[in-house]
């Protein structure tokens, strides 16, 4: 899944440009992790498109990885409202290993979308903190006996250190308040931080680094993931 605090963070100071802006980007991650738990374990590429029309960001985040193991497209829409964000996510895994999949399927039942509600306040003051909190509201996150939506709910605090001009760490921590999509109970799912480091290259061109140190303290996994950010 898309990191939607990451998208909602990177937007926000251009929410109020009033000129509609594309941007393009793209990543390349060791693996892909997703509040606390693995997504994909192979080395995969992750292109992001974001178009913003003043305060409104509408956007579209992929994954493929190198081994066409895993693959997924989500689309998103963002509203900022000062420090406030309220986006809507829609998550979607296609079977690379058929040619017809059922991106157009929405039957509440059987329909494979996730579409995921969030809201993050982002503190505009000297102290870089983060809150924020999503709820799966439709979708494929039905419980097994008897198919109605666990409303799967995700809450995350962050910390952002400046280290300097081209170093920073975010912190972060992040749990379920009841059993969900993301454990069997409530408690802290996702712990850790990210290292940001902009590397001079070709003594022109800053590359930006980043790798993040991954706990998740219900089912025990440590995870280690480095990427790049090529555009």
């Amino acid at each position: 899944m898309v990191d939607n605090e990451e998208i909602i963070l990177d937007s926000t100071s251009k929410y109020h440009t009033k000129e509609p802006s594309l941007t393009l980007s793209a990543d390349i991650k060791s693996r892909h992790t997703w509040r606390g738990n693995l997504t994909c374990t192979a080395l995969n590429i992750q292109p992001t498109l974001d178009l913003k029309i003043s305060k409104i960001t509408l956007g579209a985040w992929g994954c493929y990885t190198a081994d066409n193991s895993y693959a997924e497209v989500d689309l998103y829409a963002i509203y900022h409202m000062g420090p406030l964000s309220f986006s809507l996510l829609d998550y979607y895994s296609p079977n690379e290993a058929v040619k017809q999949n059922d991106f157009f399927q929405f039957d509440r039942k059987t329909t494979r979308h996730i579409v995921d509600a969030n809201m993050t306040y982002q503190s505009t003051s000297r102290l870089p903190i983060r809150f924020m909190v999503g709820t799966m509201v439709y979708g494929d996150d039905r419980k097994d006996s008897t198919g109605t939506n666990r409303y799967s709910t995700y809450l995350e605090a962050g910390y952002t250190l400046n280290l300097s001009n081209i170093q920073k760490i975010d912190f972060f921590v992040g749990g379920t308040p009841h059993k969900s999509l993301y454990g069997k109970r409530a408690g802290i799912v996702n712990i850790g931080l990210t290292a940001h480091q902009k590397t001079k290259i070709f003594k022109q061109y800053d590359l930006p680094v980043y790798a993040s140190i991954i706990i998740n303290p219900m089912t025990e996994n440590i995870f280690f993931v480095i990427g790049i950010t090529i555009l």
